[in-house]
């Protein structure tokens, strides 16, 4: 569990996120459950390595934010791609801003991105694994659900979903999109409210939102 408030090393900083991801893949199984009841299948067993996650984008915004924000693990940012030009898909992520000991570091949360990893030439997971740093920023992403967000992994993540073309010039208006993204009625979907009746978050006196 995160030190809550301390000022943390990277590799502490990179751990805490890390922890972070293992909450969001117990939730990820609690939610897959229950849609499944739903089915009636008795016979139903969640697997994260067979599910895609589609339709699963803004529960997991929701609760990473929530997290982060319980924990005071940096300053995290929900972002959607339909505030992007041509609205070139519905889905939402988030960045997370961390003061560590060595400077700011900063973080791409997107742990449903397997969804676009169809195996079809025009998907973003195959555009993003021939740009630049494509093949490290897509391992990440499927295996810790979270990448260090560089100058290259803003414009490689934007172009995968804008045809290989990012729809910002320059590094900088890449990264100004994930440190102060625009306001979208799509960002934190799932109320706090909604999240702790359905067990996914808790409140303890020791965890102040």
């Amino acid at each position: 569990m995160p030190d809550q408030g301390r000022t943390l090393t990277p590799v502490e900083a990179y751990d805490s996120l890390r922890w972070v991801m293992s909450q969001t893949r117990c939730v990820f199984i609690m939610a897959l459950e229950d849609d499944f009841k739903k089915t009636g299948d008795p016979q139903y067993k969640p697997d994260l390595d067979v599910a895609t996650l589609k339709g699963y984008c803004g529960f997991a915004q929701s609760f990473i934010d929530l997290t982060l924000k319980d924990y005071r693990i940096g300053v995290s940012h929900p972002f959607a791609l339909q505030s992007l030009p041509e609205r070139p898909y519905d889905h939402v992520a988030l960045s997370v801003e961390i003061e560590t000991t060595e400077g700011k570091k900063s973080f791409l949360f997107d742990p449903t991105f397997k969804q676009f990893c169809t195996g079809t030439d025009n998907d973003p997971g195959h555009i993003l694994g021939n740009m630049p740093d494509g093949e490290h920023i897509l391992h990440d992403l499927l295996t810790e659900g979270f990448v260090e967000l560089t100058p290259t992994c803003a414009l490689s993540y934007l172009s995968a979903f804008s045809k290989g073309i990012c729809p910002f010039p320059v590094e900088k208006e890449a990264l100004s999109f994930f440190s102060h993204p625009p306001e979208s009625k799509y960002n934190r979907w799932f109320s706090r409210q909604f999240m702790e009746n359905k067990g996914f978050v808790k409140t303890s006196p020791e965890i102040k939102p």
